[in-house]
């Protein structure tokens, strides 16, 4: 099983990248006007829950010891660096979907840009993970 799920509500900034690249494509901004809608969850720590249920019941498809790849990145809340696969990780343990694995994938074809020179360090990211979990129910 592999899937990229949304990262949070990151095209609702009206300050990000994405979304200001989007906006330069004539591409959506926003997931859906859908309540439910991952991307329209304003809380992180809810988001993540909601994501956990929703990743935990695909689990529940998946084979005993069969394996599910989730395709993340990092990103940026204001000044906050949140480590997205990370507290992702640690969520899905909650439904028996243990780390066995990290991948990067990088992303070269995206622009280096110089955020917050000379007044702070904001890092440029140009790279995904591949969680690499597998069913740990017997």
């Amino acid at each position: 099983m592999v899937t990229s799920p949304p990262y949070w509500n990151i095209l609702h900034k009206v300050d990000h990248k994405a979304k200001q690249e989007r906006q330069s494509h004539d591409l959506d901004t926003k997931y859906s006007d859908n309540k439910k809608d991952l991307g329209n969850i304003d809380d992180y720590r809810v988001f993540l829950e909601e994501l956990g249920v929703i990743l935990g019941k695909c689990g529940r498809a998946l084979k005993p010891r069969k394996y599910m790849a989730v395709i993340v990145s990092d990103f940026r809340d204001k000044s906050k660096f949140i480590m997205f696969h990370a507290d992702l990780t640690l969520e899905l343990a909650k439904y028996n979907l243990e780390l066995r694995g990290l991948k990067v994938l990088y992303q070269r074809h995206k622009k280096i840009f110089p955020y917050g020179y000379p007044y702070a360090y904001v890092p440029n990211i140009h790279h995904q993970y591949i969680l690499i979990l597998q069913n740990e129910r017997k």
